[in-house]
């Protein structure tokens, strides 16, 4: 009976109709006795199908229409950020012109700190960068309200920043650093005296050293048992061994099997310690200006050599 349907339908309409729109017509009888089919008694259930038209989410009804490619995507926010630190940026130099120079200073009025550390009244501001060699000397704003500046030397500007910068990384290297060494109290003399050693060096760096003495599994898995001797051999190894150049600052500490001592240099460990930190310093900054020094020879001889080779040739 169905492919009857179907071949009827096919007679009806003048579009072909393949199985899957047969199978849809409804009602449908086979019963026996039934009256004989006609074409009035199908009706088809057409197929729900997306408009081709565009809606609100796009053509067909898909998001993914108007969707734009990650890579577009990516580039607007990376655009957007860079649009907002920008203008962060400019509020920022809006805002605050400290130590604004030259020509950047915002201000067309301003006070001039003299030699004698005395405010003058106010001046125009472009007559005082041209009264300057800017290849030498700067104006810096050092006050906003009122507008208040003074010349500084390049030079020295330069320097005061490089000693301020070597305090700072001075003060770094100065800083106390905890280290921890383990220790196994079933170590041999000769591995304990070399850890005495590590921590003795880094005691001579200014740092404090904790030393953890614990017990450790052998091959097989299992912690050997240490006599109680033998641990206070192994400590008063290590006392002896420090004794020099460390103190405690803190009580030993006591856990099932574990000790753990806190040493910390002398006051005396630390200022050589610091004293060598700071003549290194000096020395390297003196060898890095001498290695300046030289390169400005080096370019000073050769634009004197270029200089007497234009000579000639303009004699020839």
């Amino acid at each position: 009976m169905p492919a009857l349907a179907a071949l009827t339908l096919r007679r009806v309409f003048s579009t072909r109709l393949g199985p899957t729109a047969a199978a849809r017509l409804t009602p449908l009888t086979s019963a026996p006795g039934a009256a004989p089919l006609s074409t009035s008694s199908f009706v088809t259930e057409q197929p729900k199908r997306r408009p081709s038209g565009p809606t609100a989410y796009g053509l067909g009804g898909s998001r993914a229409a108007f969707a734009r490619p990650r890579a577009m995507r990516d580039a607007d926010r990376r655009e957007q950020a860079y649009e907002e630190a920008a203008e962060e940026e400019d509020i920022a130099e809006t805002i605050d012109p400290i130590l604004s120079r030259n020509h950047d200073i915002p201000f067309e009025m301003v006070q001039l700190v003299g030699e004698d550390k005395k405010l003058s009244e106010l001046l125009p501001l472009a007559p005082i960068i041209d009264s300057i060699d800017l290849s030498t000397e700067s104006i810096i704003c050092v006050q906003v309200d009122p507008p208040v500046v003074k010349i500084v030397n390049n030079a020295e500007e330069k320097r005061k920043e490089r000693e301020h910068d070597e305090k700072v990384r001075l003060s770094k290297r100065l800083a106390v650093d905890d280290k921890e060494l383990q220790m196994g109290w079933g170590a041999a003399d000769g591995d304990v005296l070399h850890k005495i050693d590590t921590a003795v060096d880094l005691l001579k760096k200014g740092d404090r050293v904790h030393i953890v003495f614990a017990l450790r599994s052998n091959s097989g898995g299992k912690k050997q048992r240490i006599p109680d001797e033998r641990k206070m051999k192994i400590l008063e190894m290590f006392e002896e061994g420090v004794a020099d150049v460390a103190k405690r600052w803190k009580d030993d500490e006591q856990s099932r099997g574990l000790w753990i001592q806190h040493w910390t240099p002398k006051e005396s460990v630390i200022t050589e310690a610091r004293a060598k930190i700071v003549v290194g310093g000096v020395e390297k900054r003196k060898a890095r200006d001498e290695r300046k020094e030289a390169r400005r020879l080096k370019e000073e001889e050769r634009a004197r050599k270029s200089k007497e080779r234009q000579a000639q040739e303009m004699a020839k």
